[in-house]
């Protein structure tokens, strides 16, 4: 079984400057509360699971597919 790479605070930081994707805009793609976004993104709070959440968006958006399709394709790939 292969692990994915969950991306650091700073990689989401470097990747949401990358694609000119505001934090807010972040936000209300993934669902995660604005405040605990921005603890997330600053490093406050390690928040792995937030962390590959946004992972996960931000590969399927790479992708151009919806993230509730890529999170399927990626657990049928693990069966």
């Amino acid at each position: 079984m292969q692990s994915k790479k969950i991306l650091s605070a700073a990689e989401i930081r470097a990747e949401l400057a990358r694609r000119k994707i505001s934090k807010a805009q972040l936000s209300r793609e993934t669902g995660i509360y604005y405040p605990y976004l921005i603890e997330v993104l600053q490093g406050h709070q390690p928040a792995t699971r937030m962390r590959e959440r946004i992972t996960d968006h931000l590969m399927s958006e790479e992708l151009n597919i919806p993230s509730t399709l890529s999170s399927q394709l990626s657990t049928n790939q693990e069966r």
